[in-house]
């Protein structure tokens, strides 16, 4: 049963999600005006995405059965993205921060028993949409435009294009399977494909090693485009964890500390988990096993950590408690095991795939040569 107190949770979420909405957008300048069209464009984009599969769930039920929840929520990011939409149009026309707030909370009113019946009928359904992680990804540099590395294997039309489907699939609520799919279905670079480089001057890149791809970096490797989802994911859930600490100390007046938390399973590596727990100011620098020092994650790519707000009076729980040297030593031995383990896996999978790789081109050739 869903309590009243929870119903008002969901309403008070729906709330901030609007109060960040409006944050976001800031039409004072050209450059402004210019990261408001920018977002409005990925947000327009995300509601035509979930139109579109809101149709195809209802075309398949032909107006039978029960709604599930992943439908359920999707009405509720669609009510969202609708709403921010409005508001963001509304600054683009001039009308003042008052009144395009005002007119953007009278359509959430609106929706308000639409959600609460939905959240009765599906707890947890209500969420905000990520606003600051699609705002993030669109309207600064990724990872991916700010490595040298990564324009040469890319390129900028295709950086560009993985970043707006990344911001539309943060401002949908997709999941990351669903936007490797996504990336996936666009290919990724074909040719000679740069798999290893390094920058020797800043704008001058060397290739240390390439391989003849035809087909797609994407297609041929599924892992590259799990390792662009989830590192540039991390990135703008880092850049909104860390700016909403920031906010935090200025409205307390008081600093508000950084802690790093690392998913800790089998597949932490040793650099994750020696920074787990580290705690620091805004300035200071989080150091891992591996020596690199950086002020919030990620510091490379795959890294699944993440940055929370500490004072210094809260008091530890397991999920945030800093591990000791010998469960640090434990860890780092099991997980190193079964690394090794998952990477023999994938060295006998790339042979087989090559293998057959290697069939199918010897088949062509002897085609052709009968022809």
């Amino acid at each position: 049963m869903v309590t009243p107190v929870a119903i008002d949770q969901a309403n008070n979420a729906i709330e901030r999600f609007l109060s960040r909405a409006d944050a976001i957008v800031q039409c004072a300048d050209p450059t402004g005006r210019e990261a408001a069209r920018a977002l409005l464009q990925t947000l327009a984009d995300a509601d035509k995405s979930l139109s579109r599969r809101l149709a195809y769930w209802t075309r398949r039920r032909l107006g039978g059965g029960s709604m599930r929840f992943s439908e359920a929520s999707l009405i509720v990011y669609r009510e969202q993205i609708q709403t921010a939409i409005a508001l963001v149009q509304d600054r683009l026309r001039g009308i003042t921060n008052t009144a395009s707030i005002e007119a953007a909370r009278v359509g959430l009113l609106m929706s308000n028993n639409l959600f609460n019946e939905l959240e009765r009928a599906f707890v947890g359904v209500v969420r905000p949409v990520p606003l600051d992680e699609a705002a993030i990804v669109r309207l600064r540099p990724s990872l991916l435009a700010r490595h040298a590395t990564s324009v040469d294997r890319y390129g900028a039309a295709m950086v560009d294009r993985m970043e707006r489907i990344l911001a539309q699939g943060l401002a949908e609520g997709a999941s990351q399977f669903q936007m490797v799919q996504r990336l996936t279905g666009i290919r990724g670079p074909t040719g000679m494909v740069s798999t290893r480089a390094v920058e020797v001057q800043p704008g001058m890149v060397v290739r240390l090693s390439e391989e003849y791809i035809p087909e797609g970096l994407f297609i041929r490797h599924r892992s590259w485009a799990w390792r662009i989802v989830r590192t540039e994911t991390a990135e703008a859930q880092n850049a909104a964890n860390e700016a909403s600490i920031d906010h935090a100390s200025e409205v307390l007046q008081t600093e508000v500390k950084r802690k790093i938390l690392a998913v800790m399973d089998n597949r932490t590596a040793h650099d994750s988990i020696a920074v787990h727990g580290q705690i620091r100011r805004k300035e200071e620098h989080f150091v891992d096993g591996a020596g690199r020092r950086y002020l919030r994650p990620p510091a490379r790519p795959h890294d699944r950590e993440t940055i929370i707000p500490w004072r210094d009076r809260w008091s530890e729980t397991p999920r945030s408690r800093a591990l000791t040297s010998g469960q640090r030593a434990r860890m780092t031995e099991a997980n190193s095991e079964a690394q090794r383990n998952r990477a023999r896996r994938r060295r006998r999978a790339r042979a087989l795939r090559q293998r057959r790789i290697d069939r199918e081109l010897r088949r062509q050739q002897a085609n052709q040569t009968k022809s």
